[in-house]
């Protein structure tokens, strides 16, 4: 079995929580993690939290792609900020996009992508690395 970063586990509990609020008693949920690289976030949200489907979306990366197609879930190898593409419209409850906006150039656009594959009601998640953050002063270069 392979270990799951730990960080993982906890975007992944913390997604629950909100799963929690905002779809109470809601049996299954579909996710989806946008910018996935190579797909172990849709992994262990699907590993750790029960009932949620979680597919993966990326633009084309060769050896990402490879590797999040082994992961649990469907992958959509599409760039949103070109439109949906394949990826199913308003089908998705819940869209995460972990330290993915920073990368965009045109992020209305794409944000408007995203909002066409969340189904009404359906919320987006996202996290931006802070410039000023202690960590990023003591990993220095890394």
């Amino acid at each position: 079995m392979v270990a799951v970063d730990p960080r993982l586990l906890f975007l992944a509990r913390r997604t629950n929580e909100v799963r929690g609020r905002l779809f109470p008693g809601k049996g299954s949920i579909r996710l989806a993690d946008i910018g996935c690289a190579d797909g172990a976030f849709m992994e262990a949200a699907s590993t750790s939290m029960a009932g949620v489907e979680a597919d993966g979306i990326d633009a084309p990366t060769p050896w990402l792609s490879a590797e999040a197609a082994k992961r649990r879930g469907r992958l959509f190898i599409q760039d949103l900020r070109l439109g949906t593409g394949s990826v199913p419209e308003g089908s998705y409850h819940i869209a995460t996009m972990w330290e993915v906006i920073e990368h965009v150039d045109n992020a209305y656009g794409f944000l408007e992508s995203v909002k066409k594959i969340l189904a009404p009601g359906g919320i987006l998640l996202l996290s931006t690395p802070n410039r000023m953050a202690l960590s990023r002063f003591v990993k220095g270069g890394r």
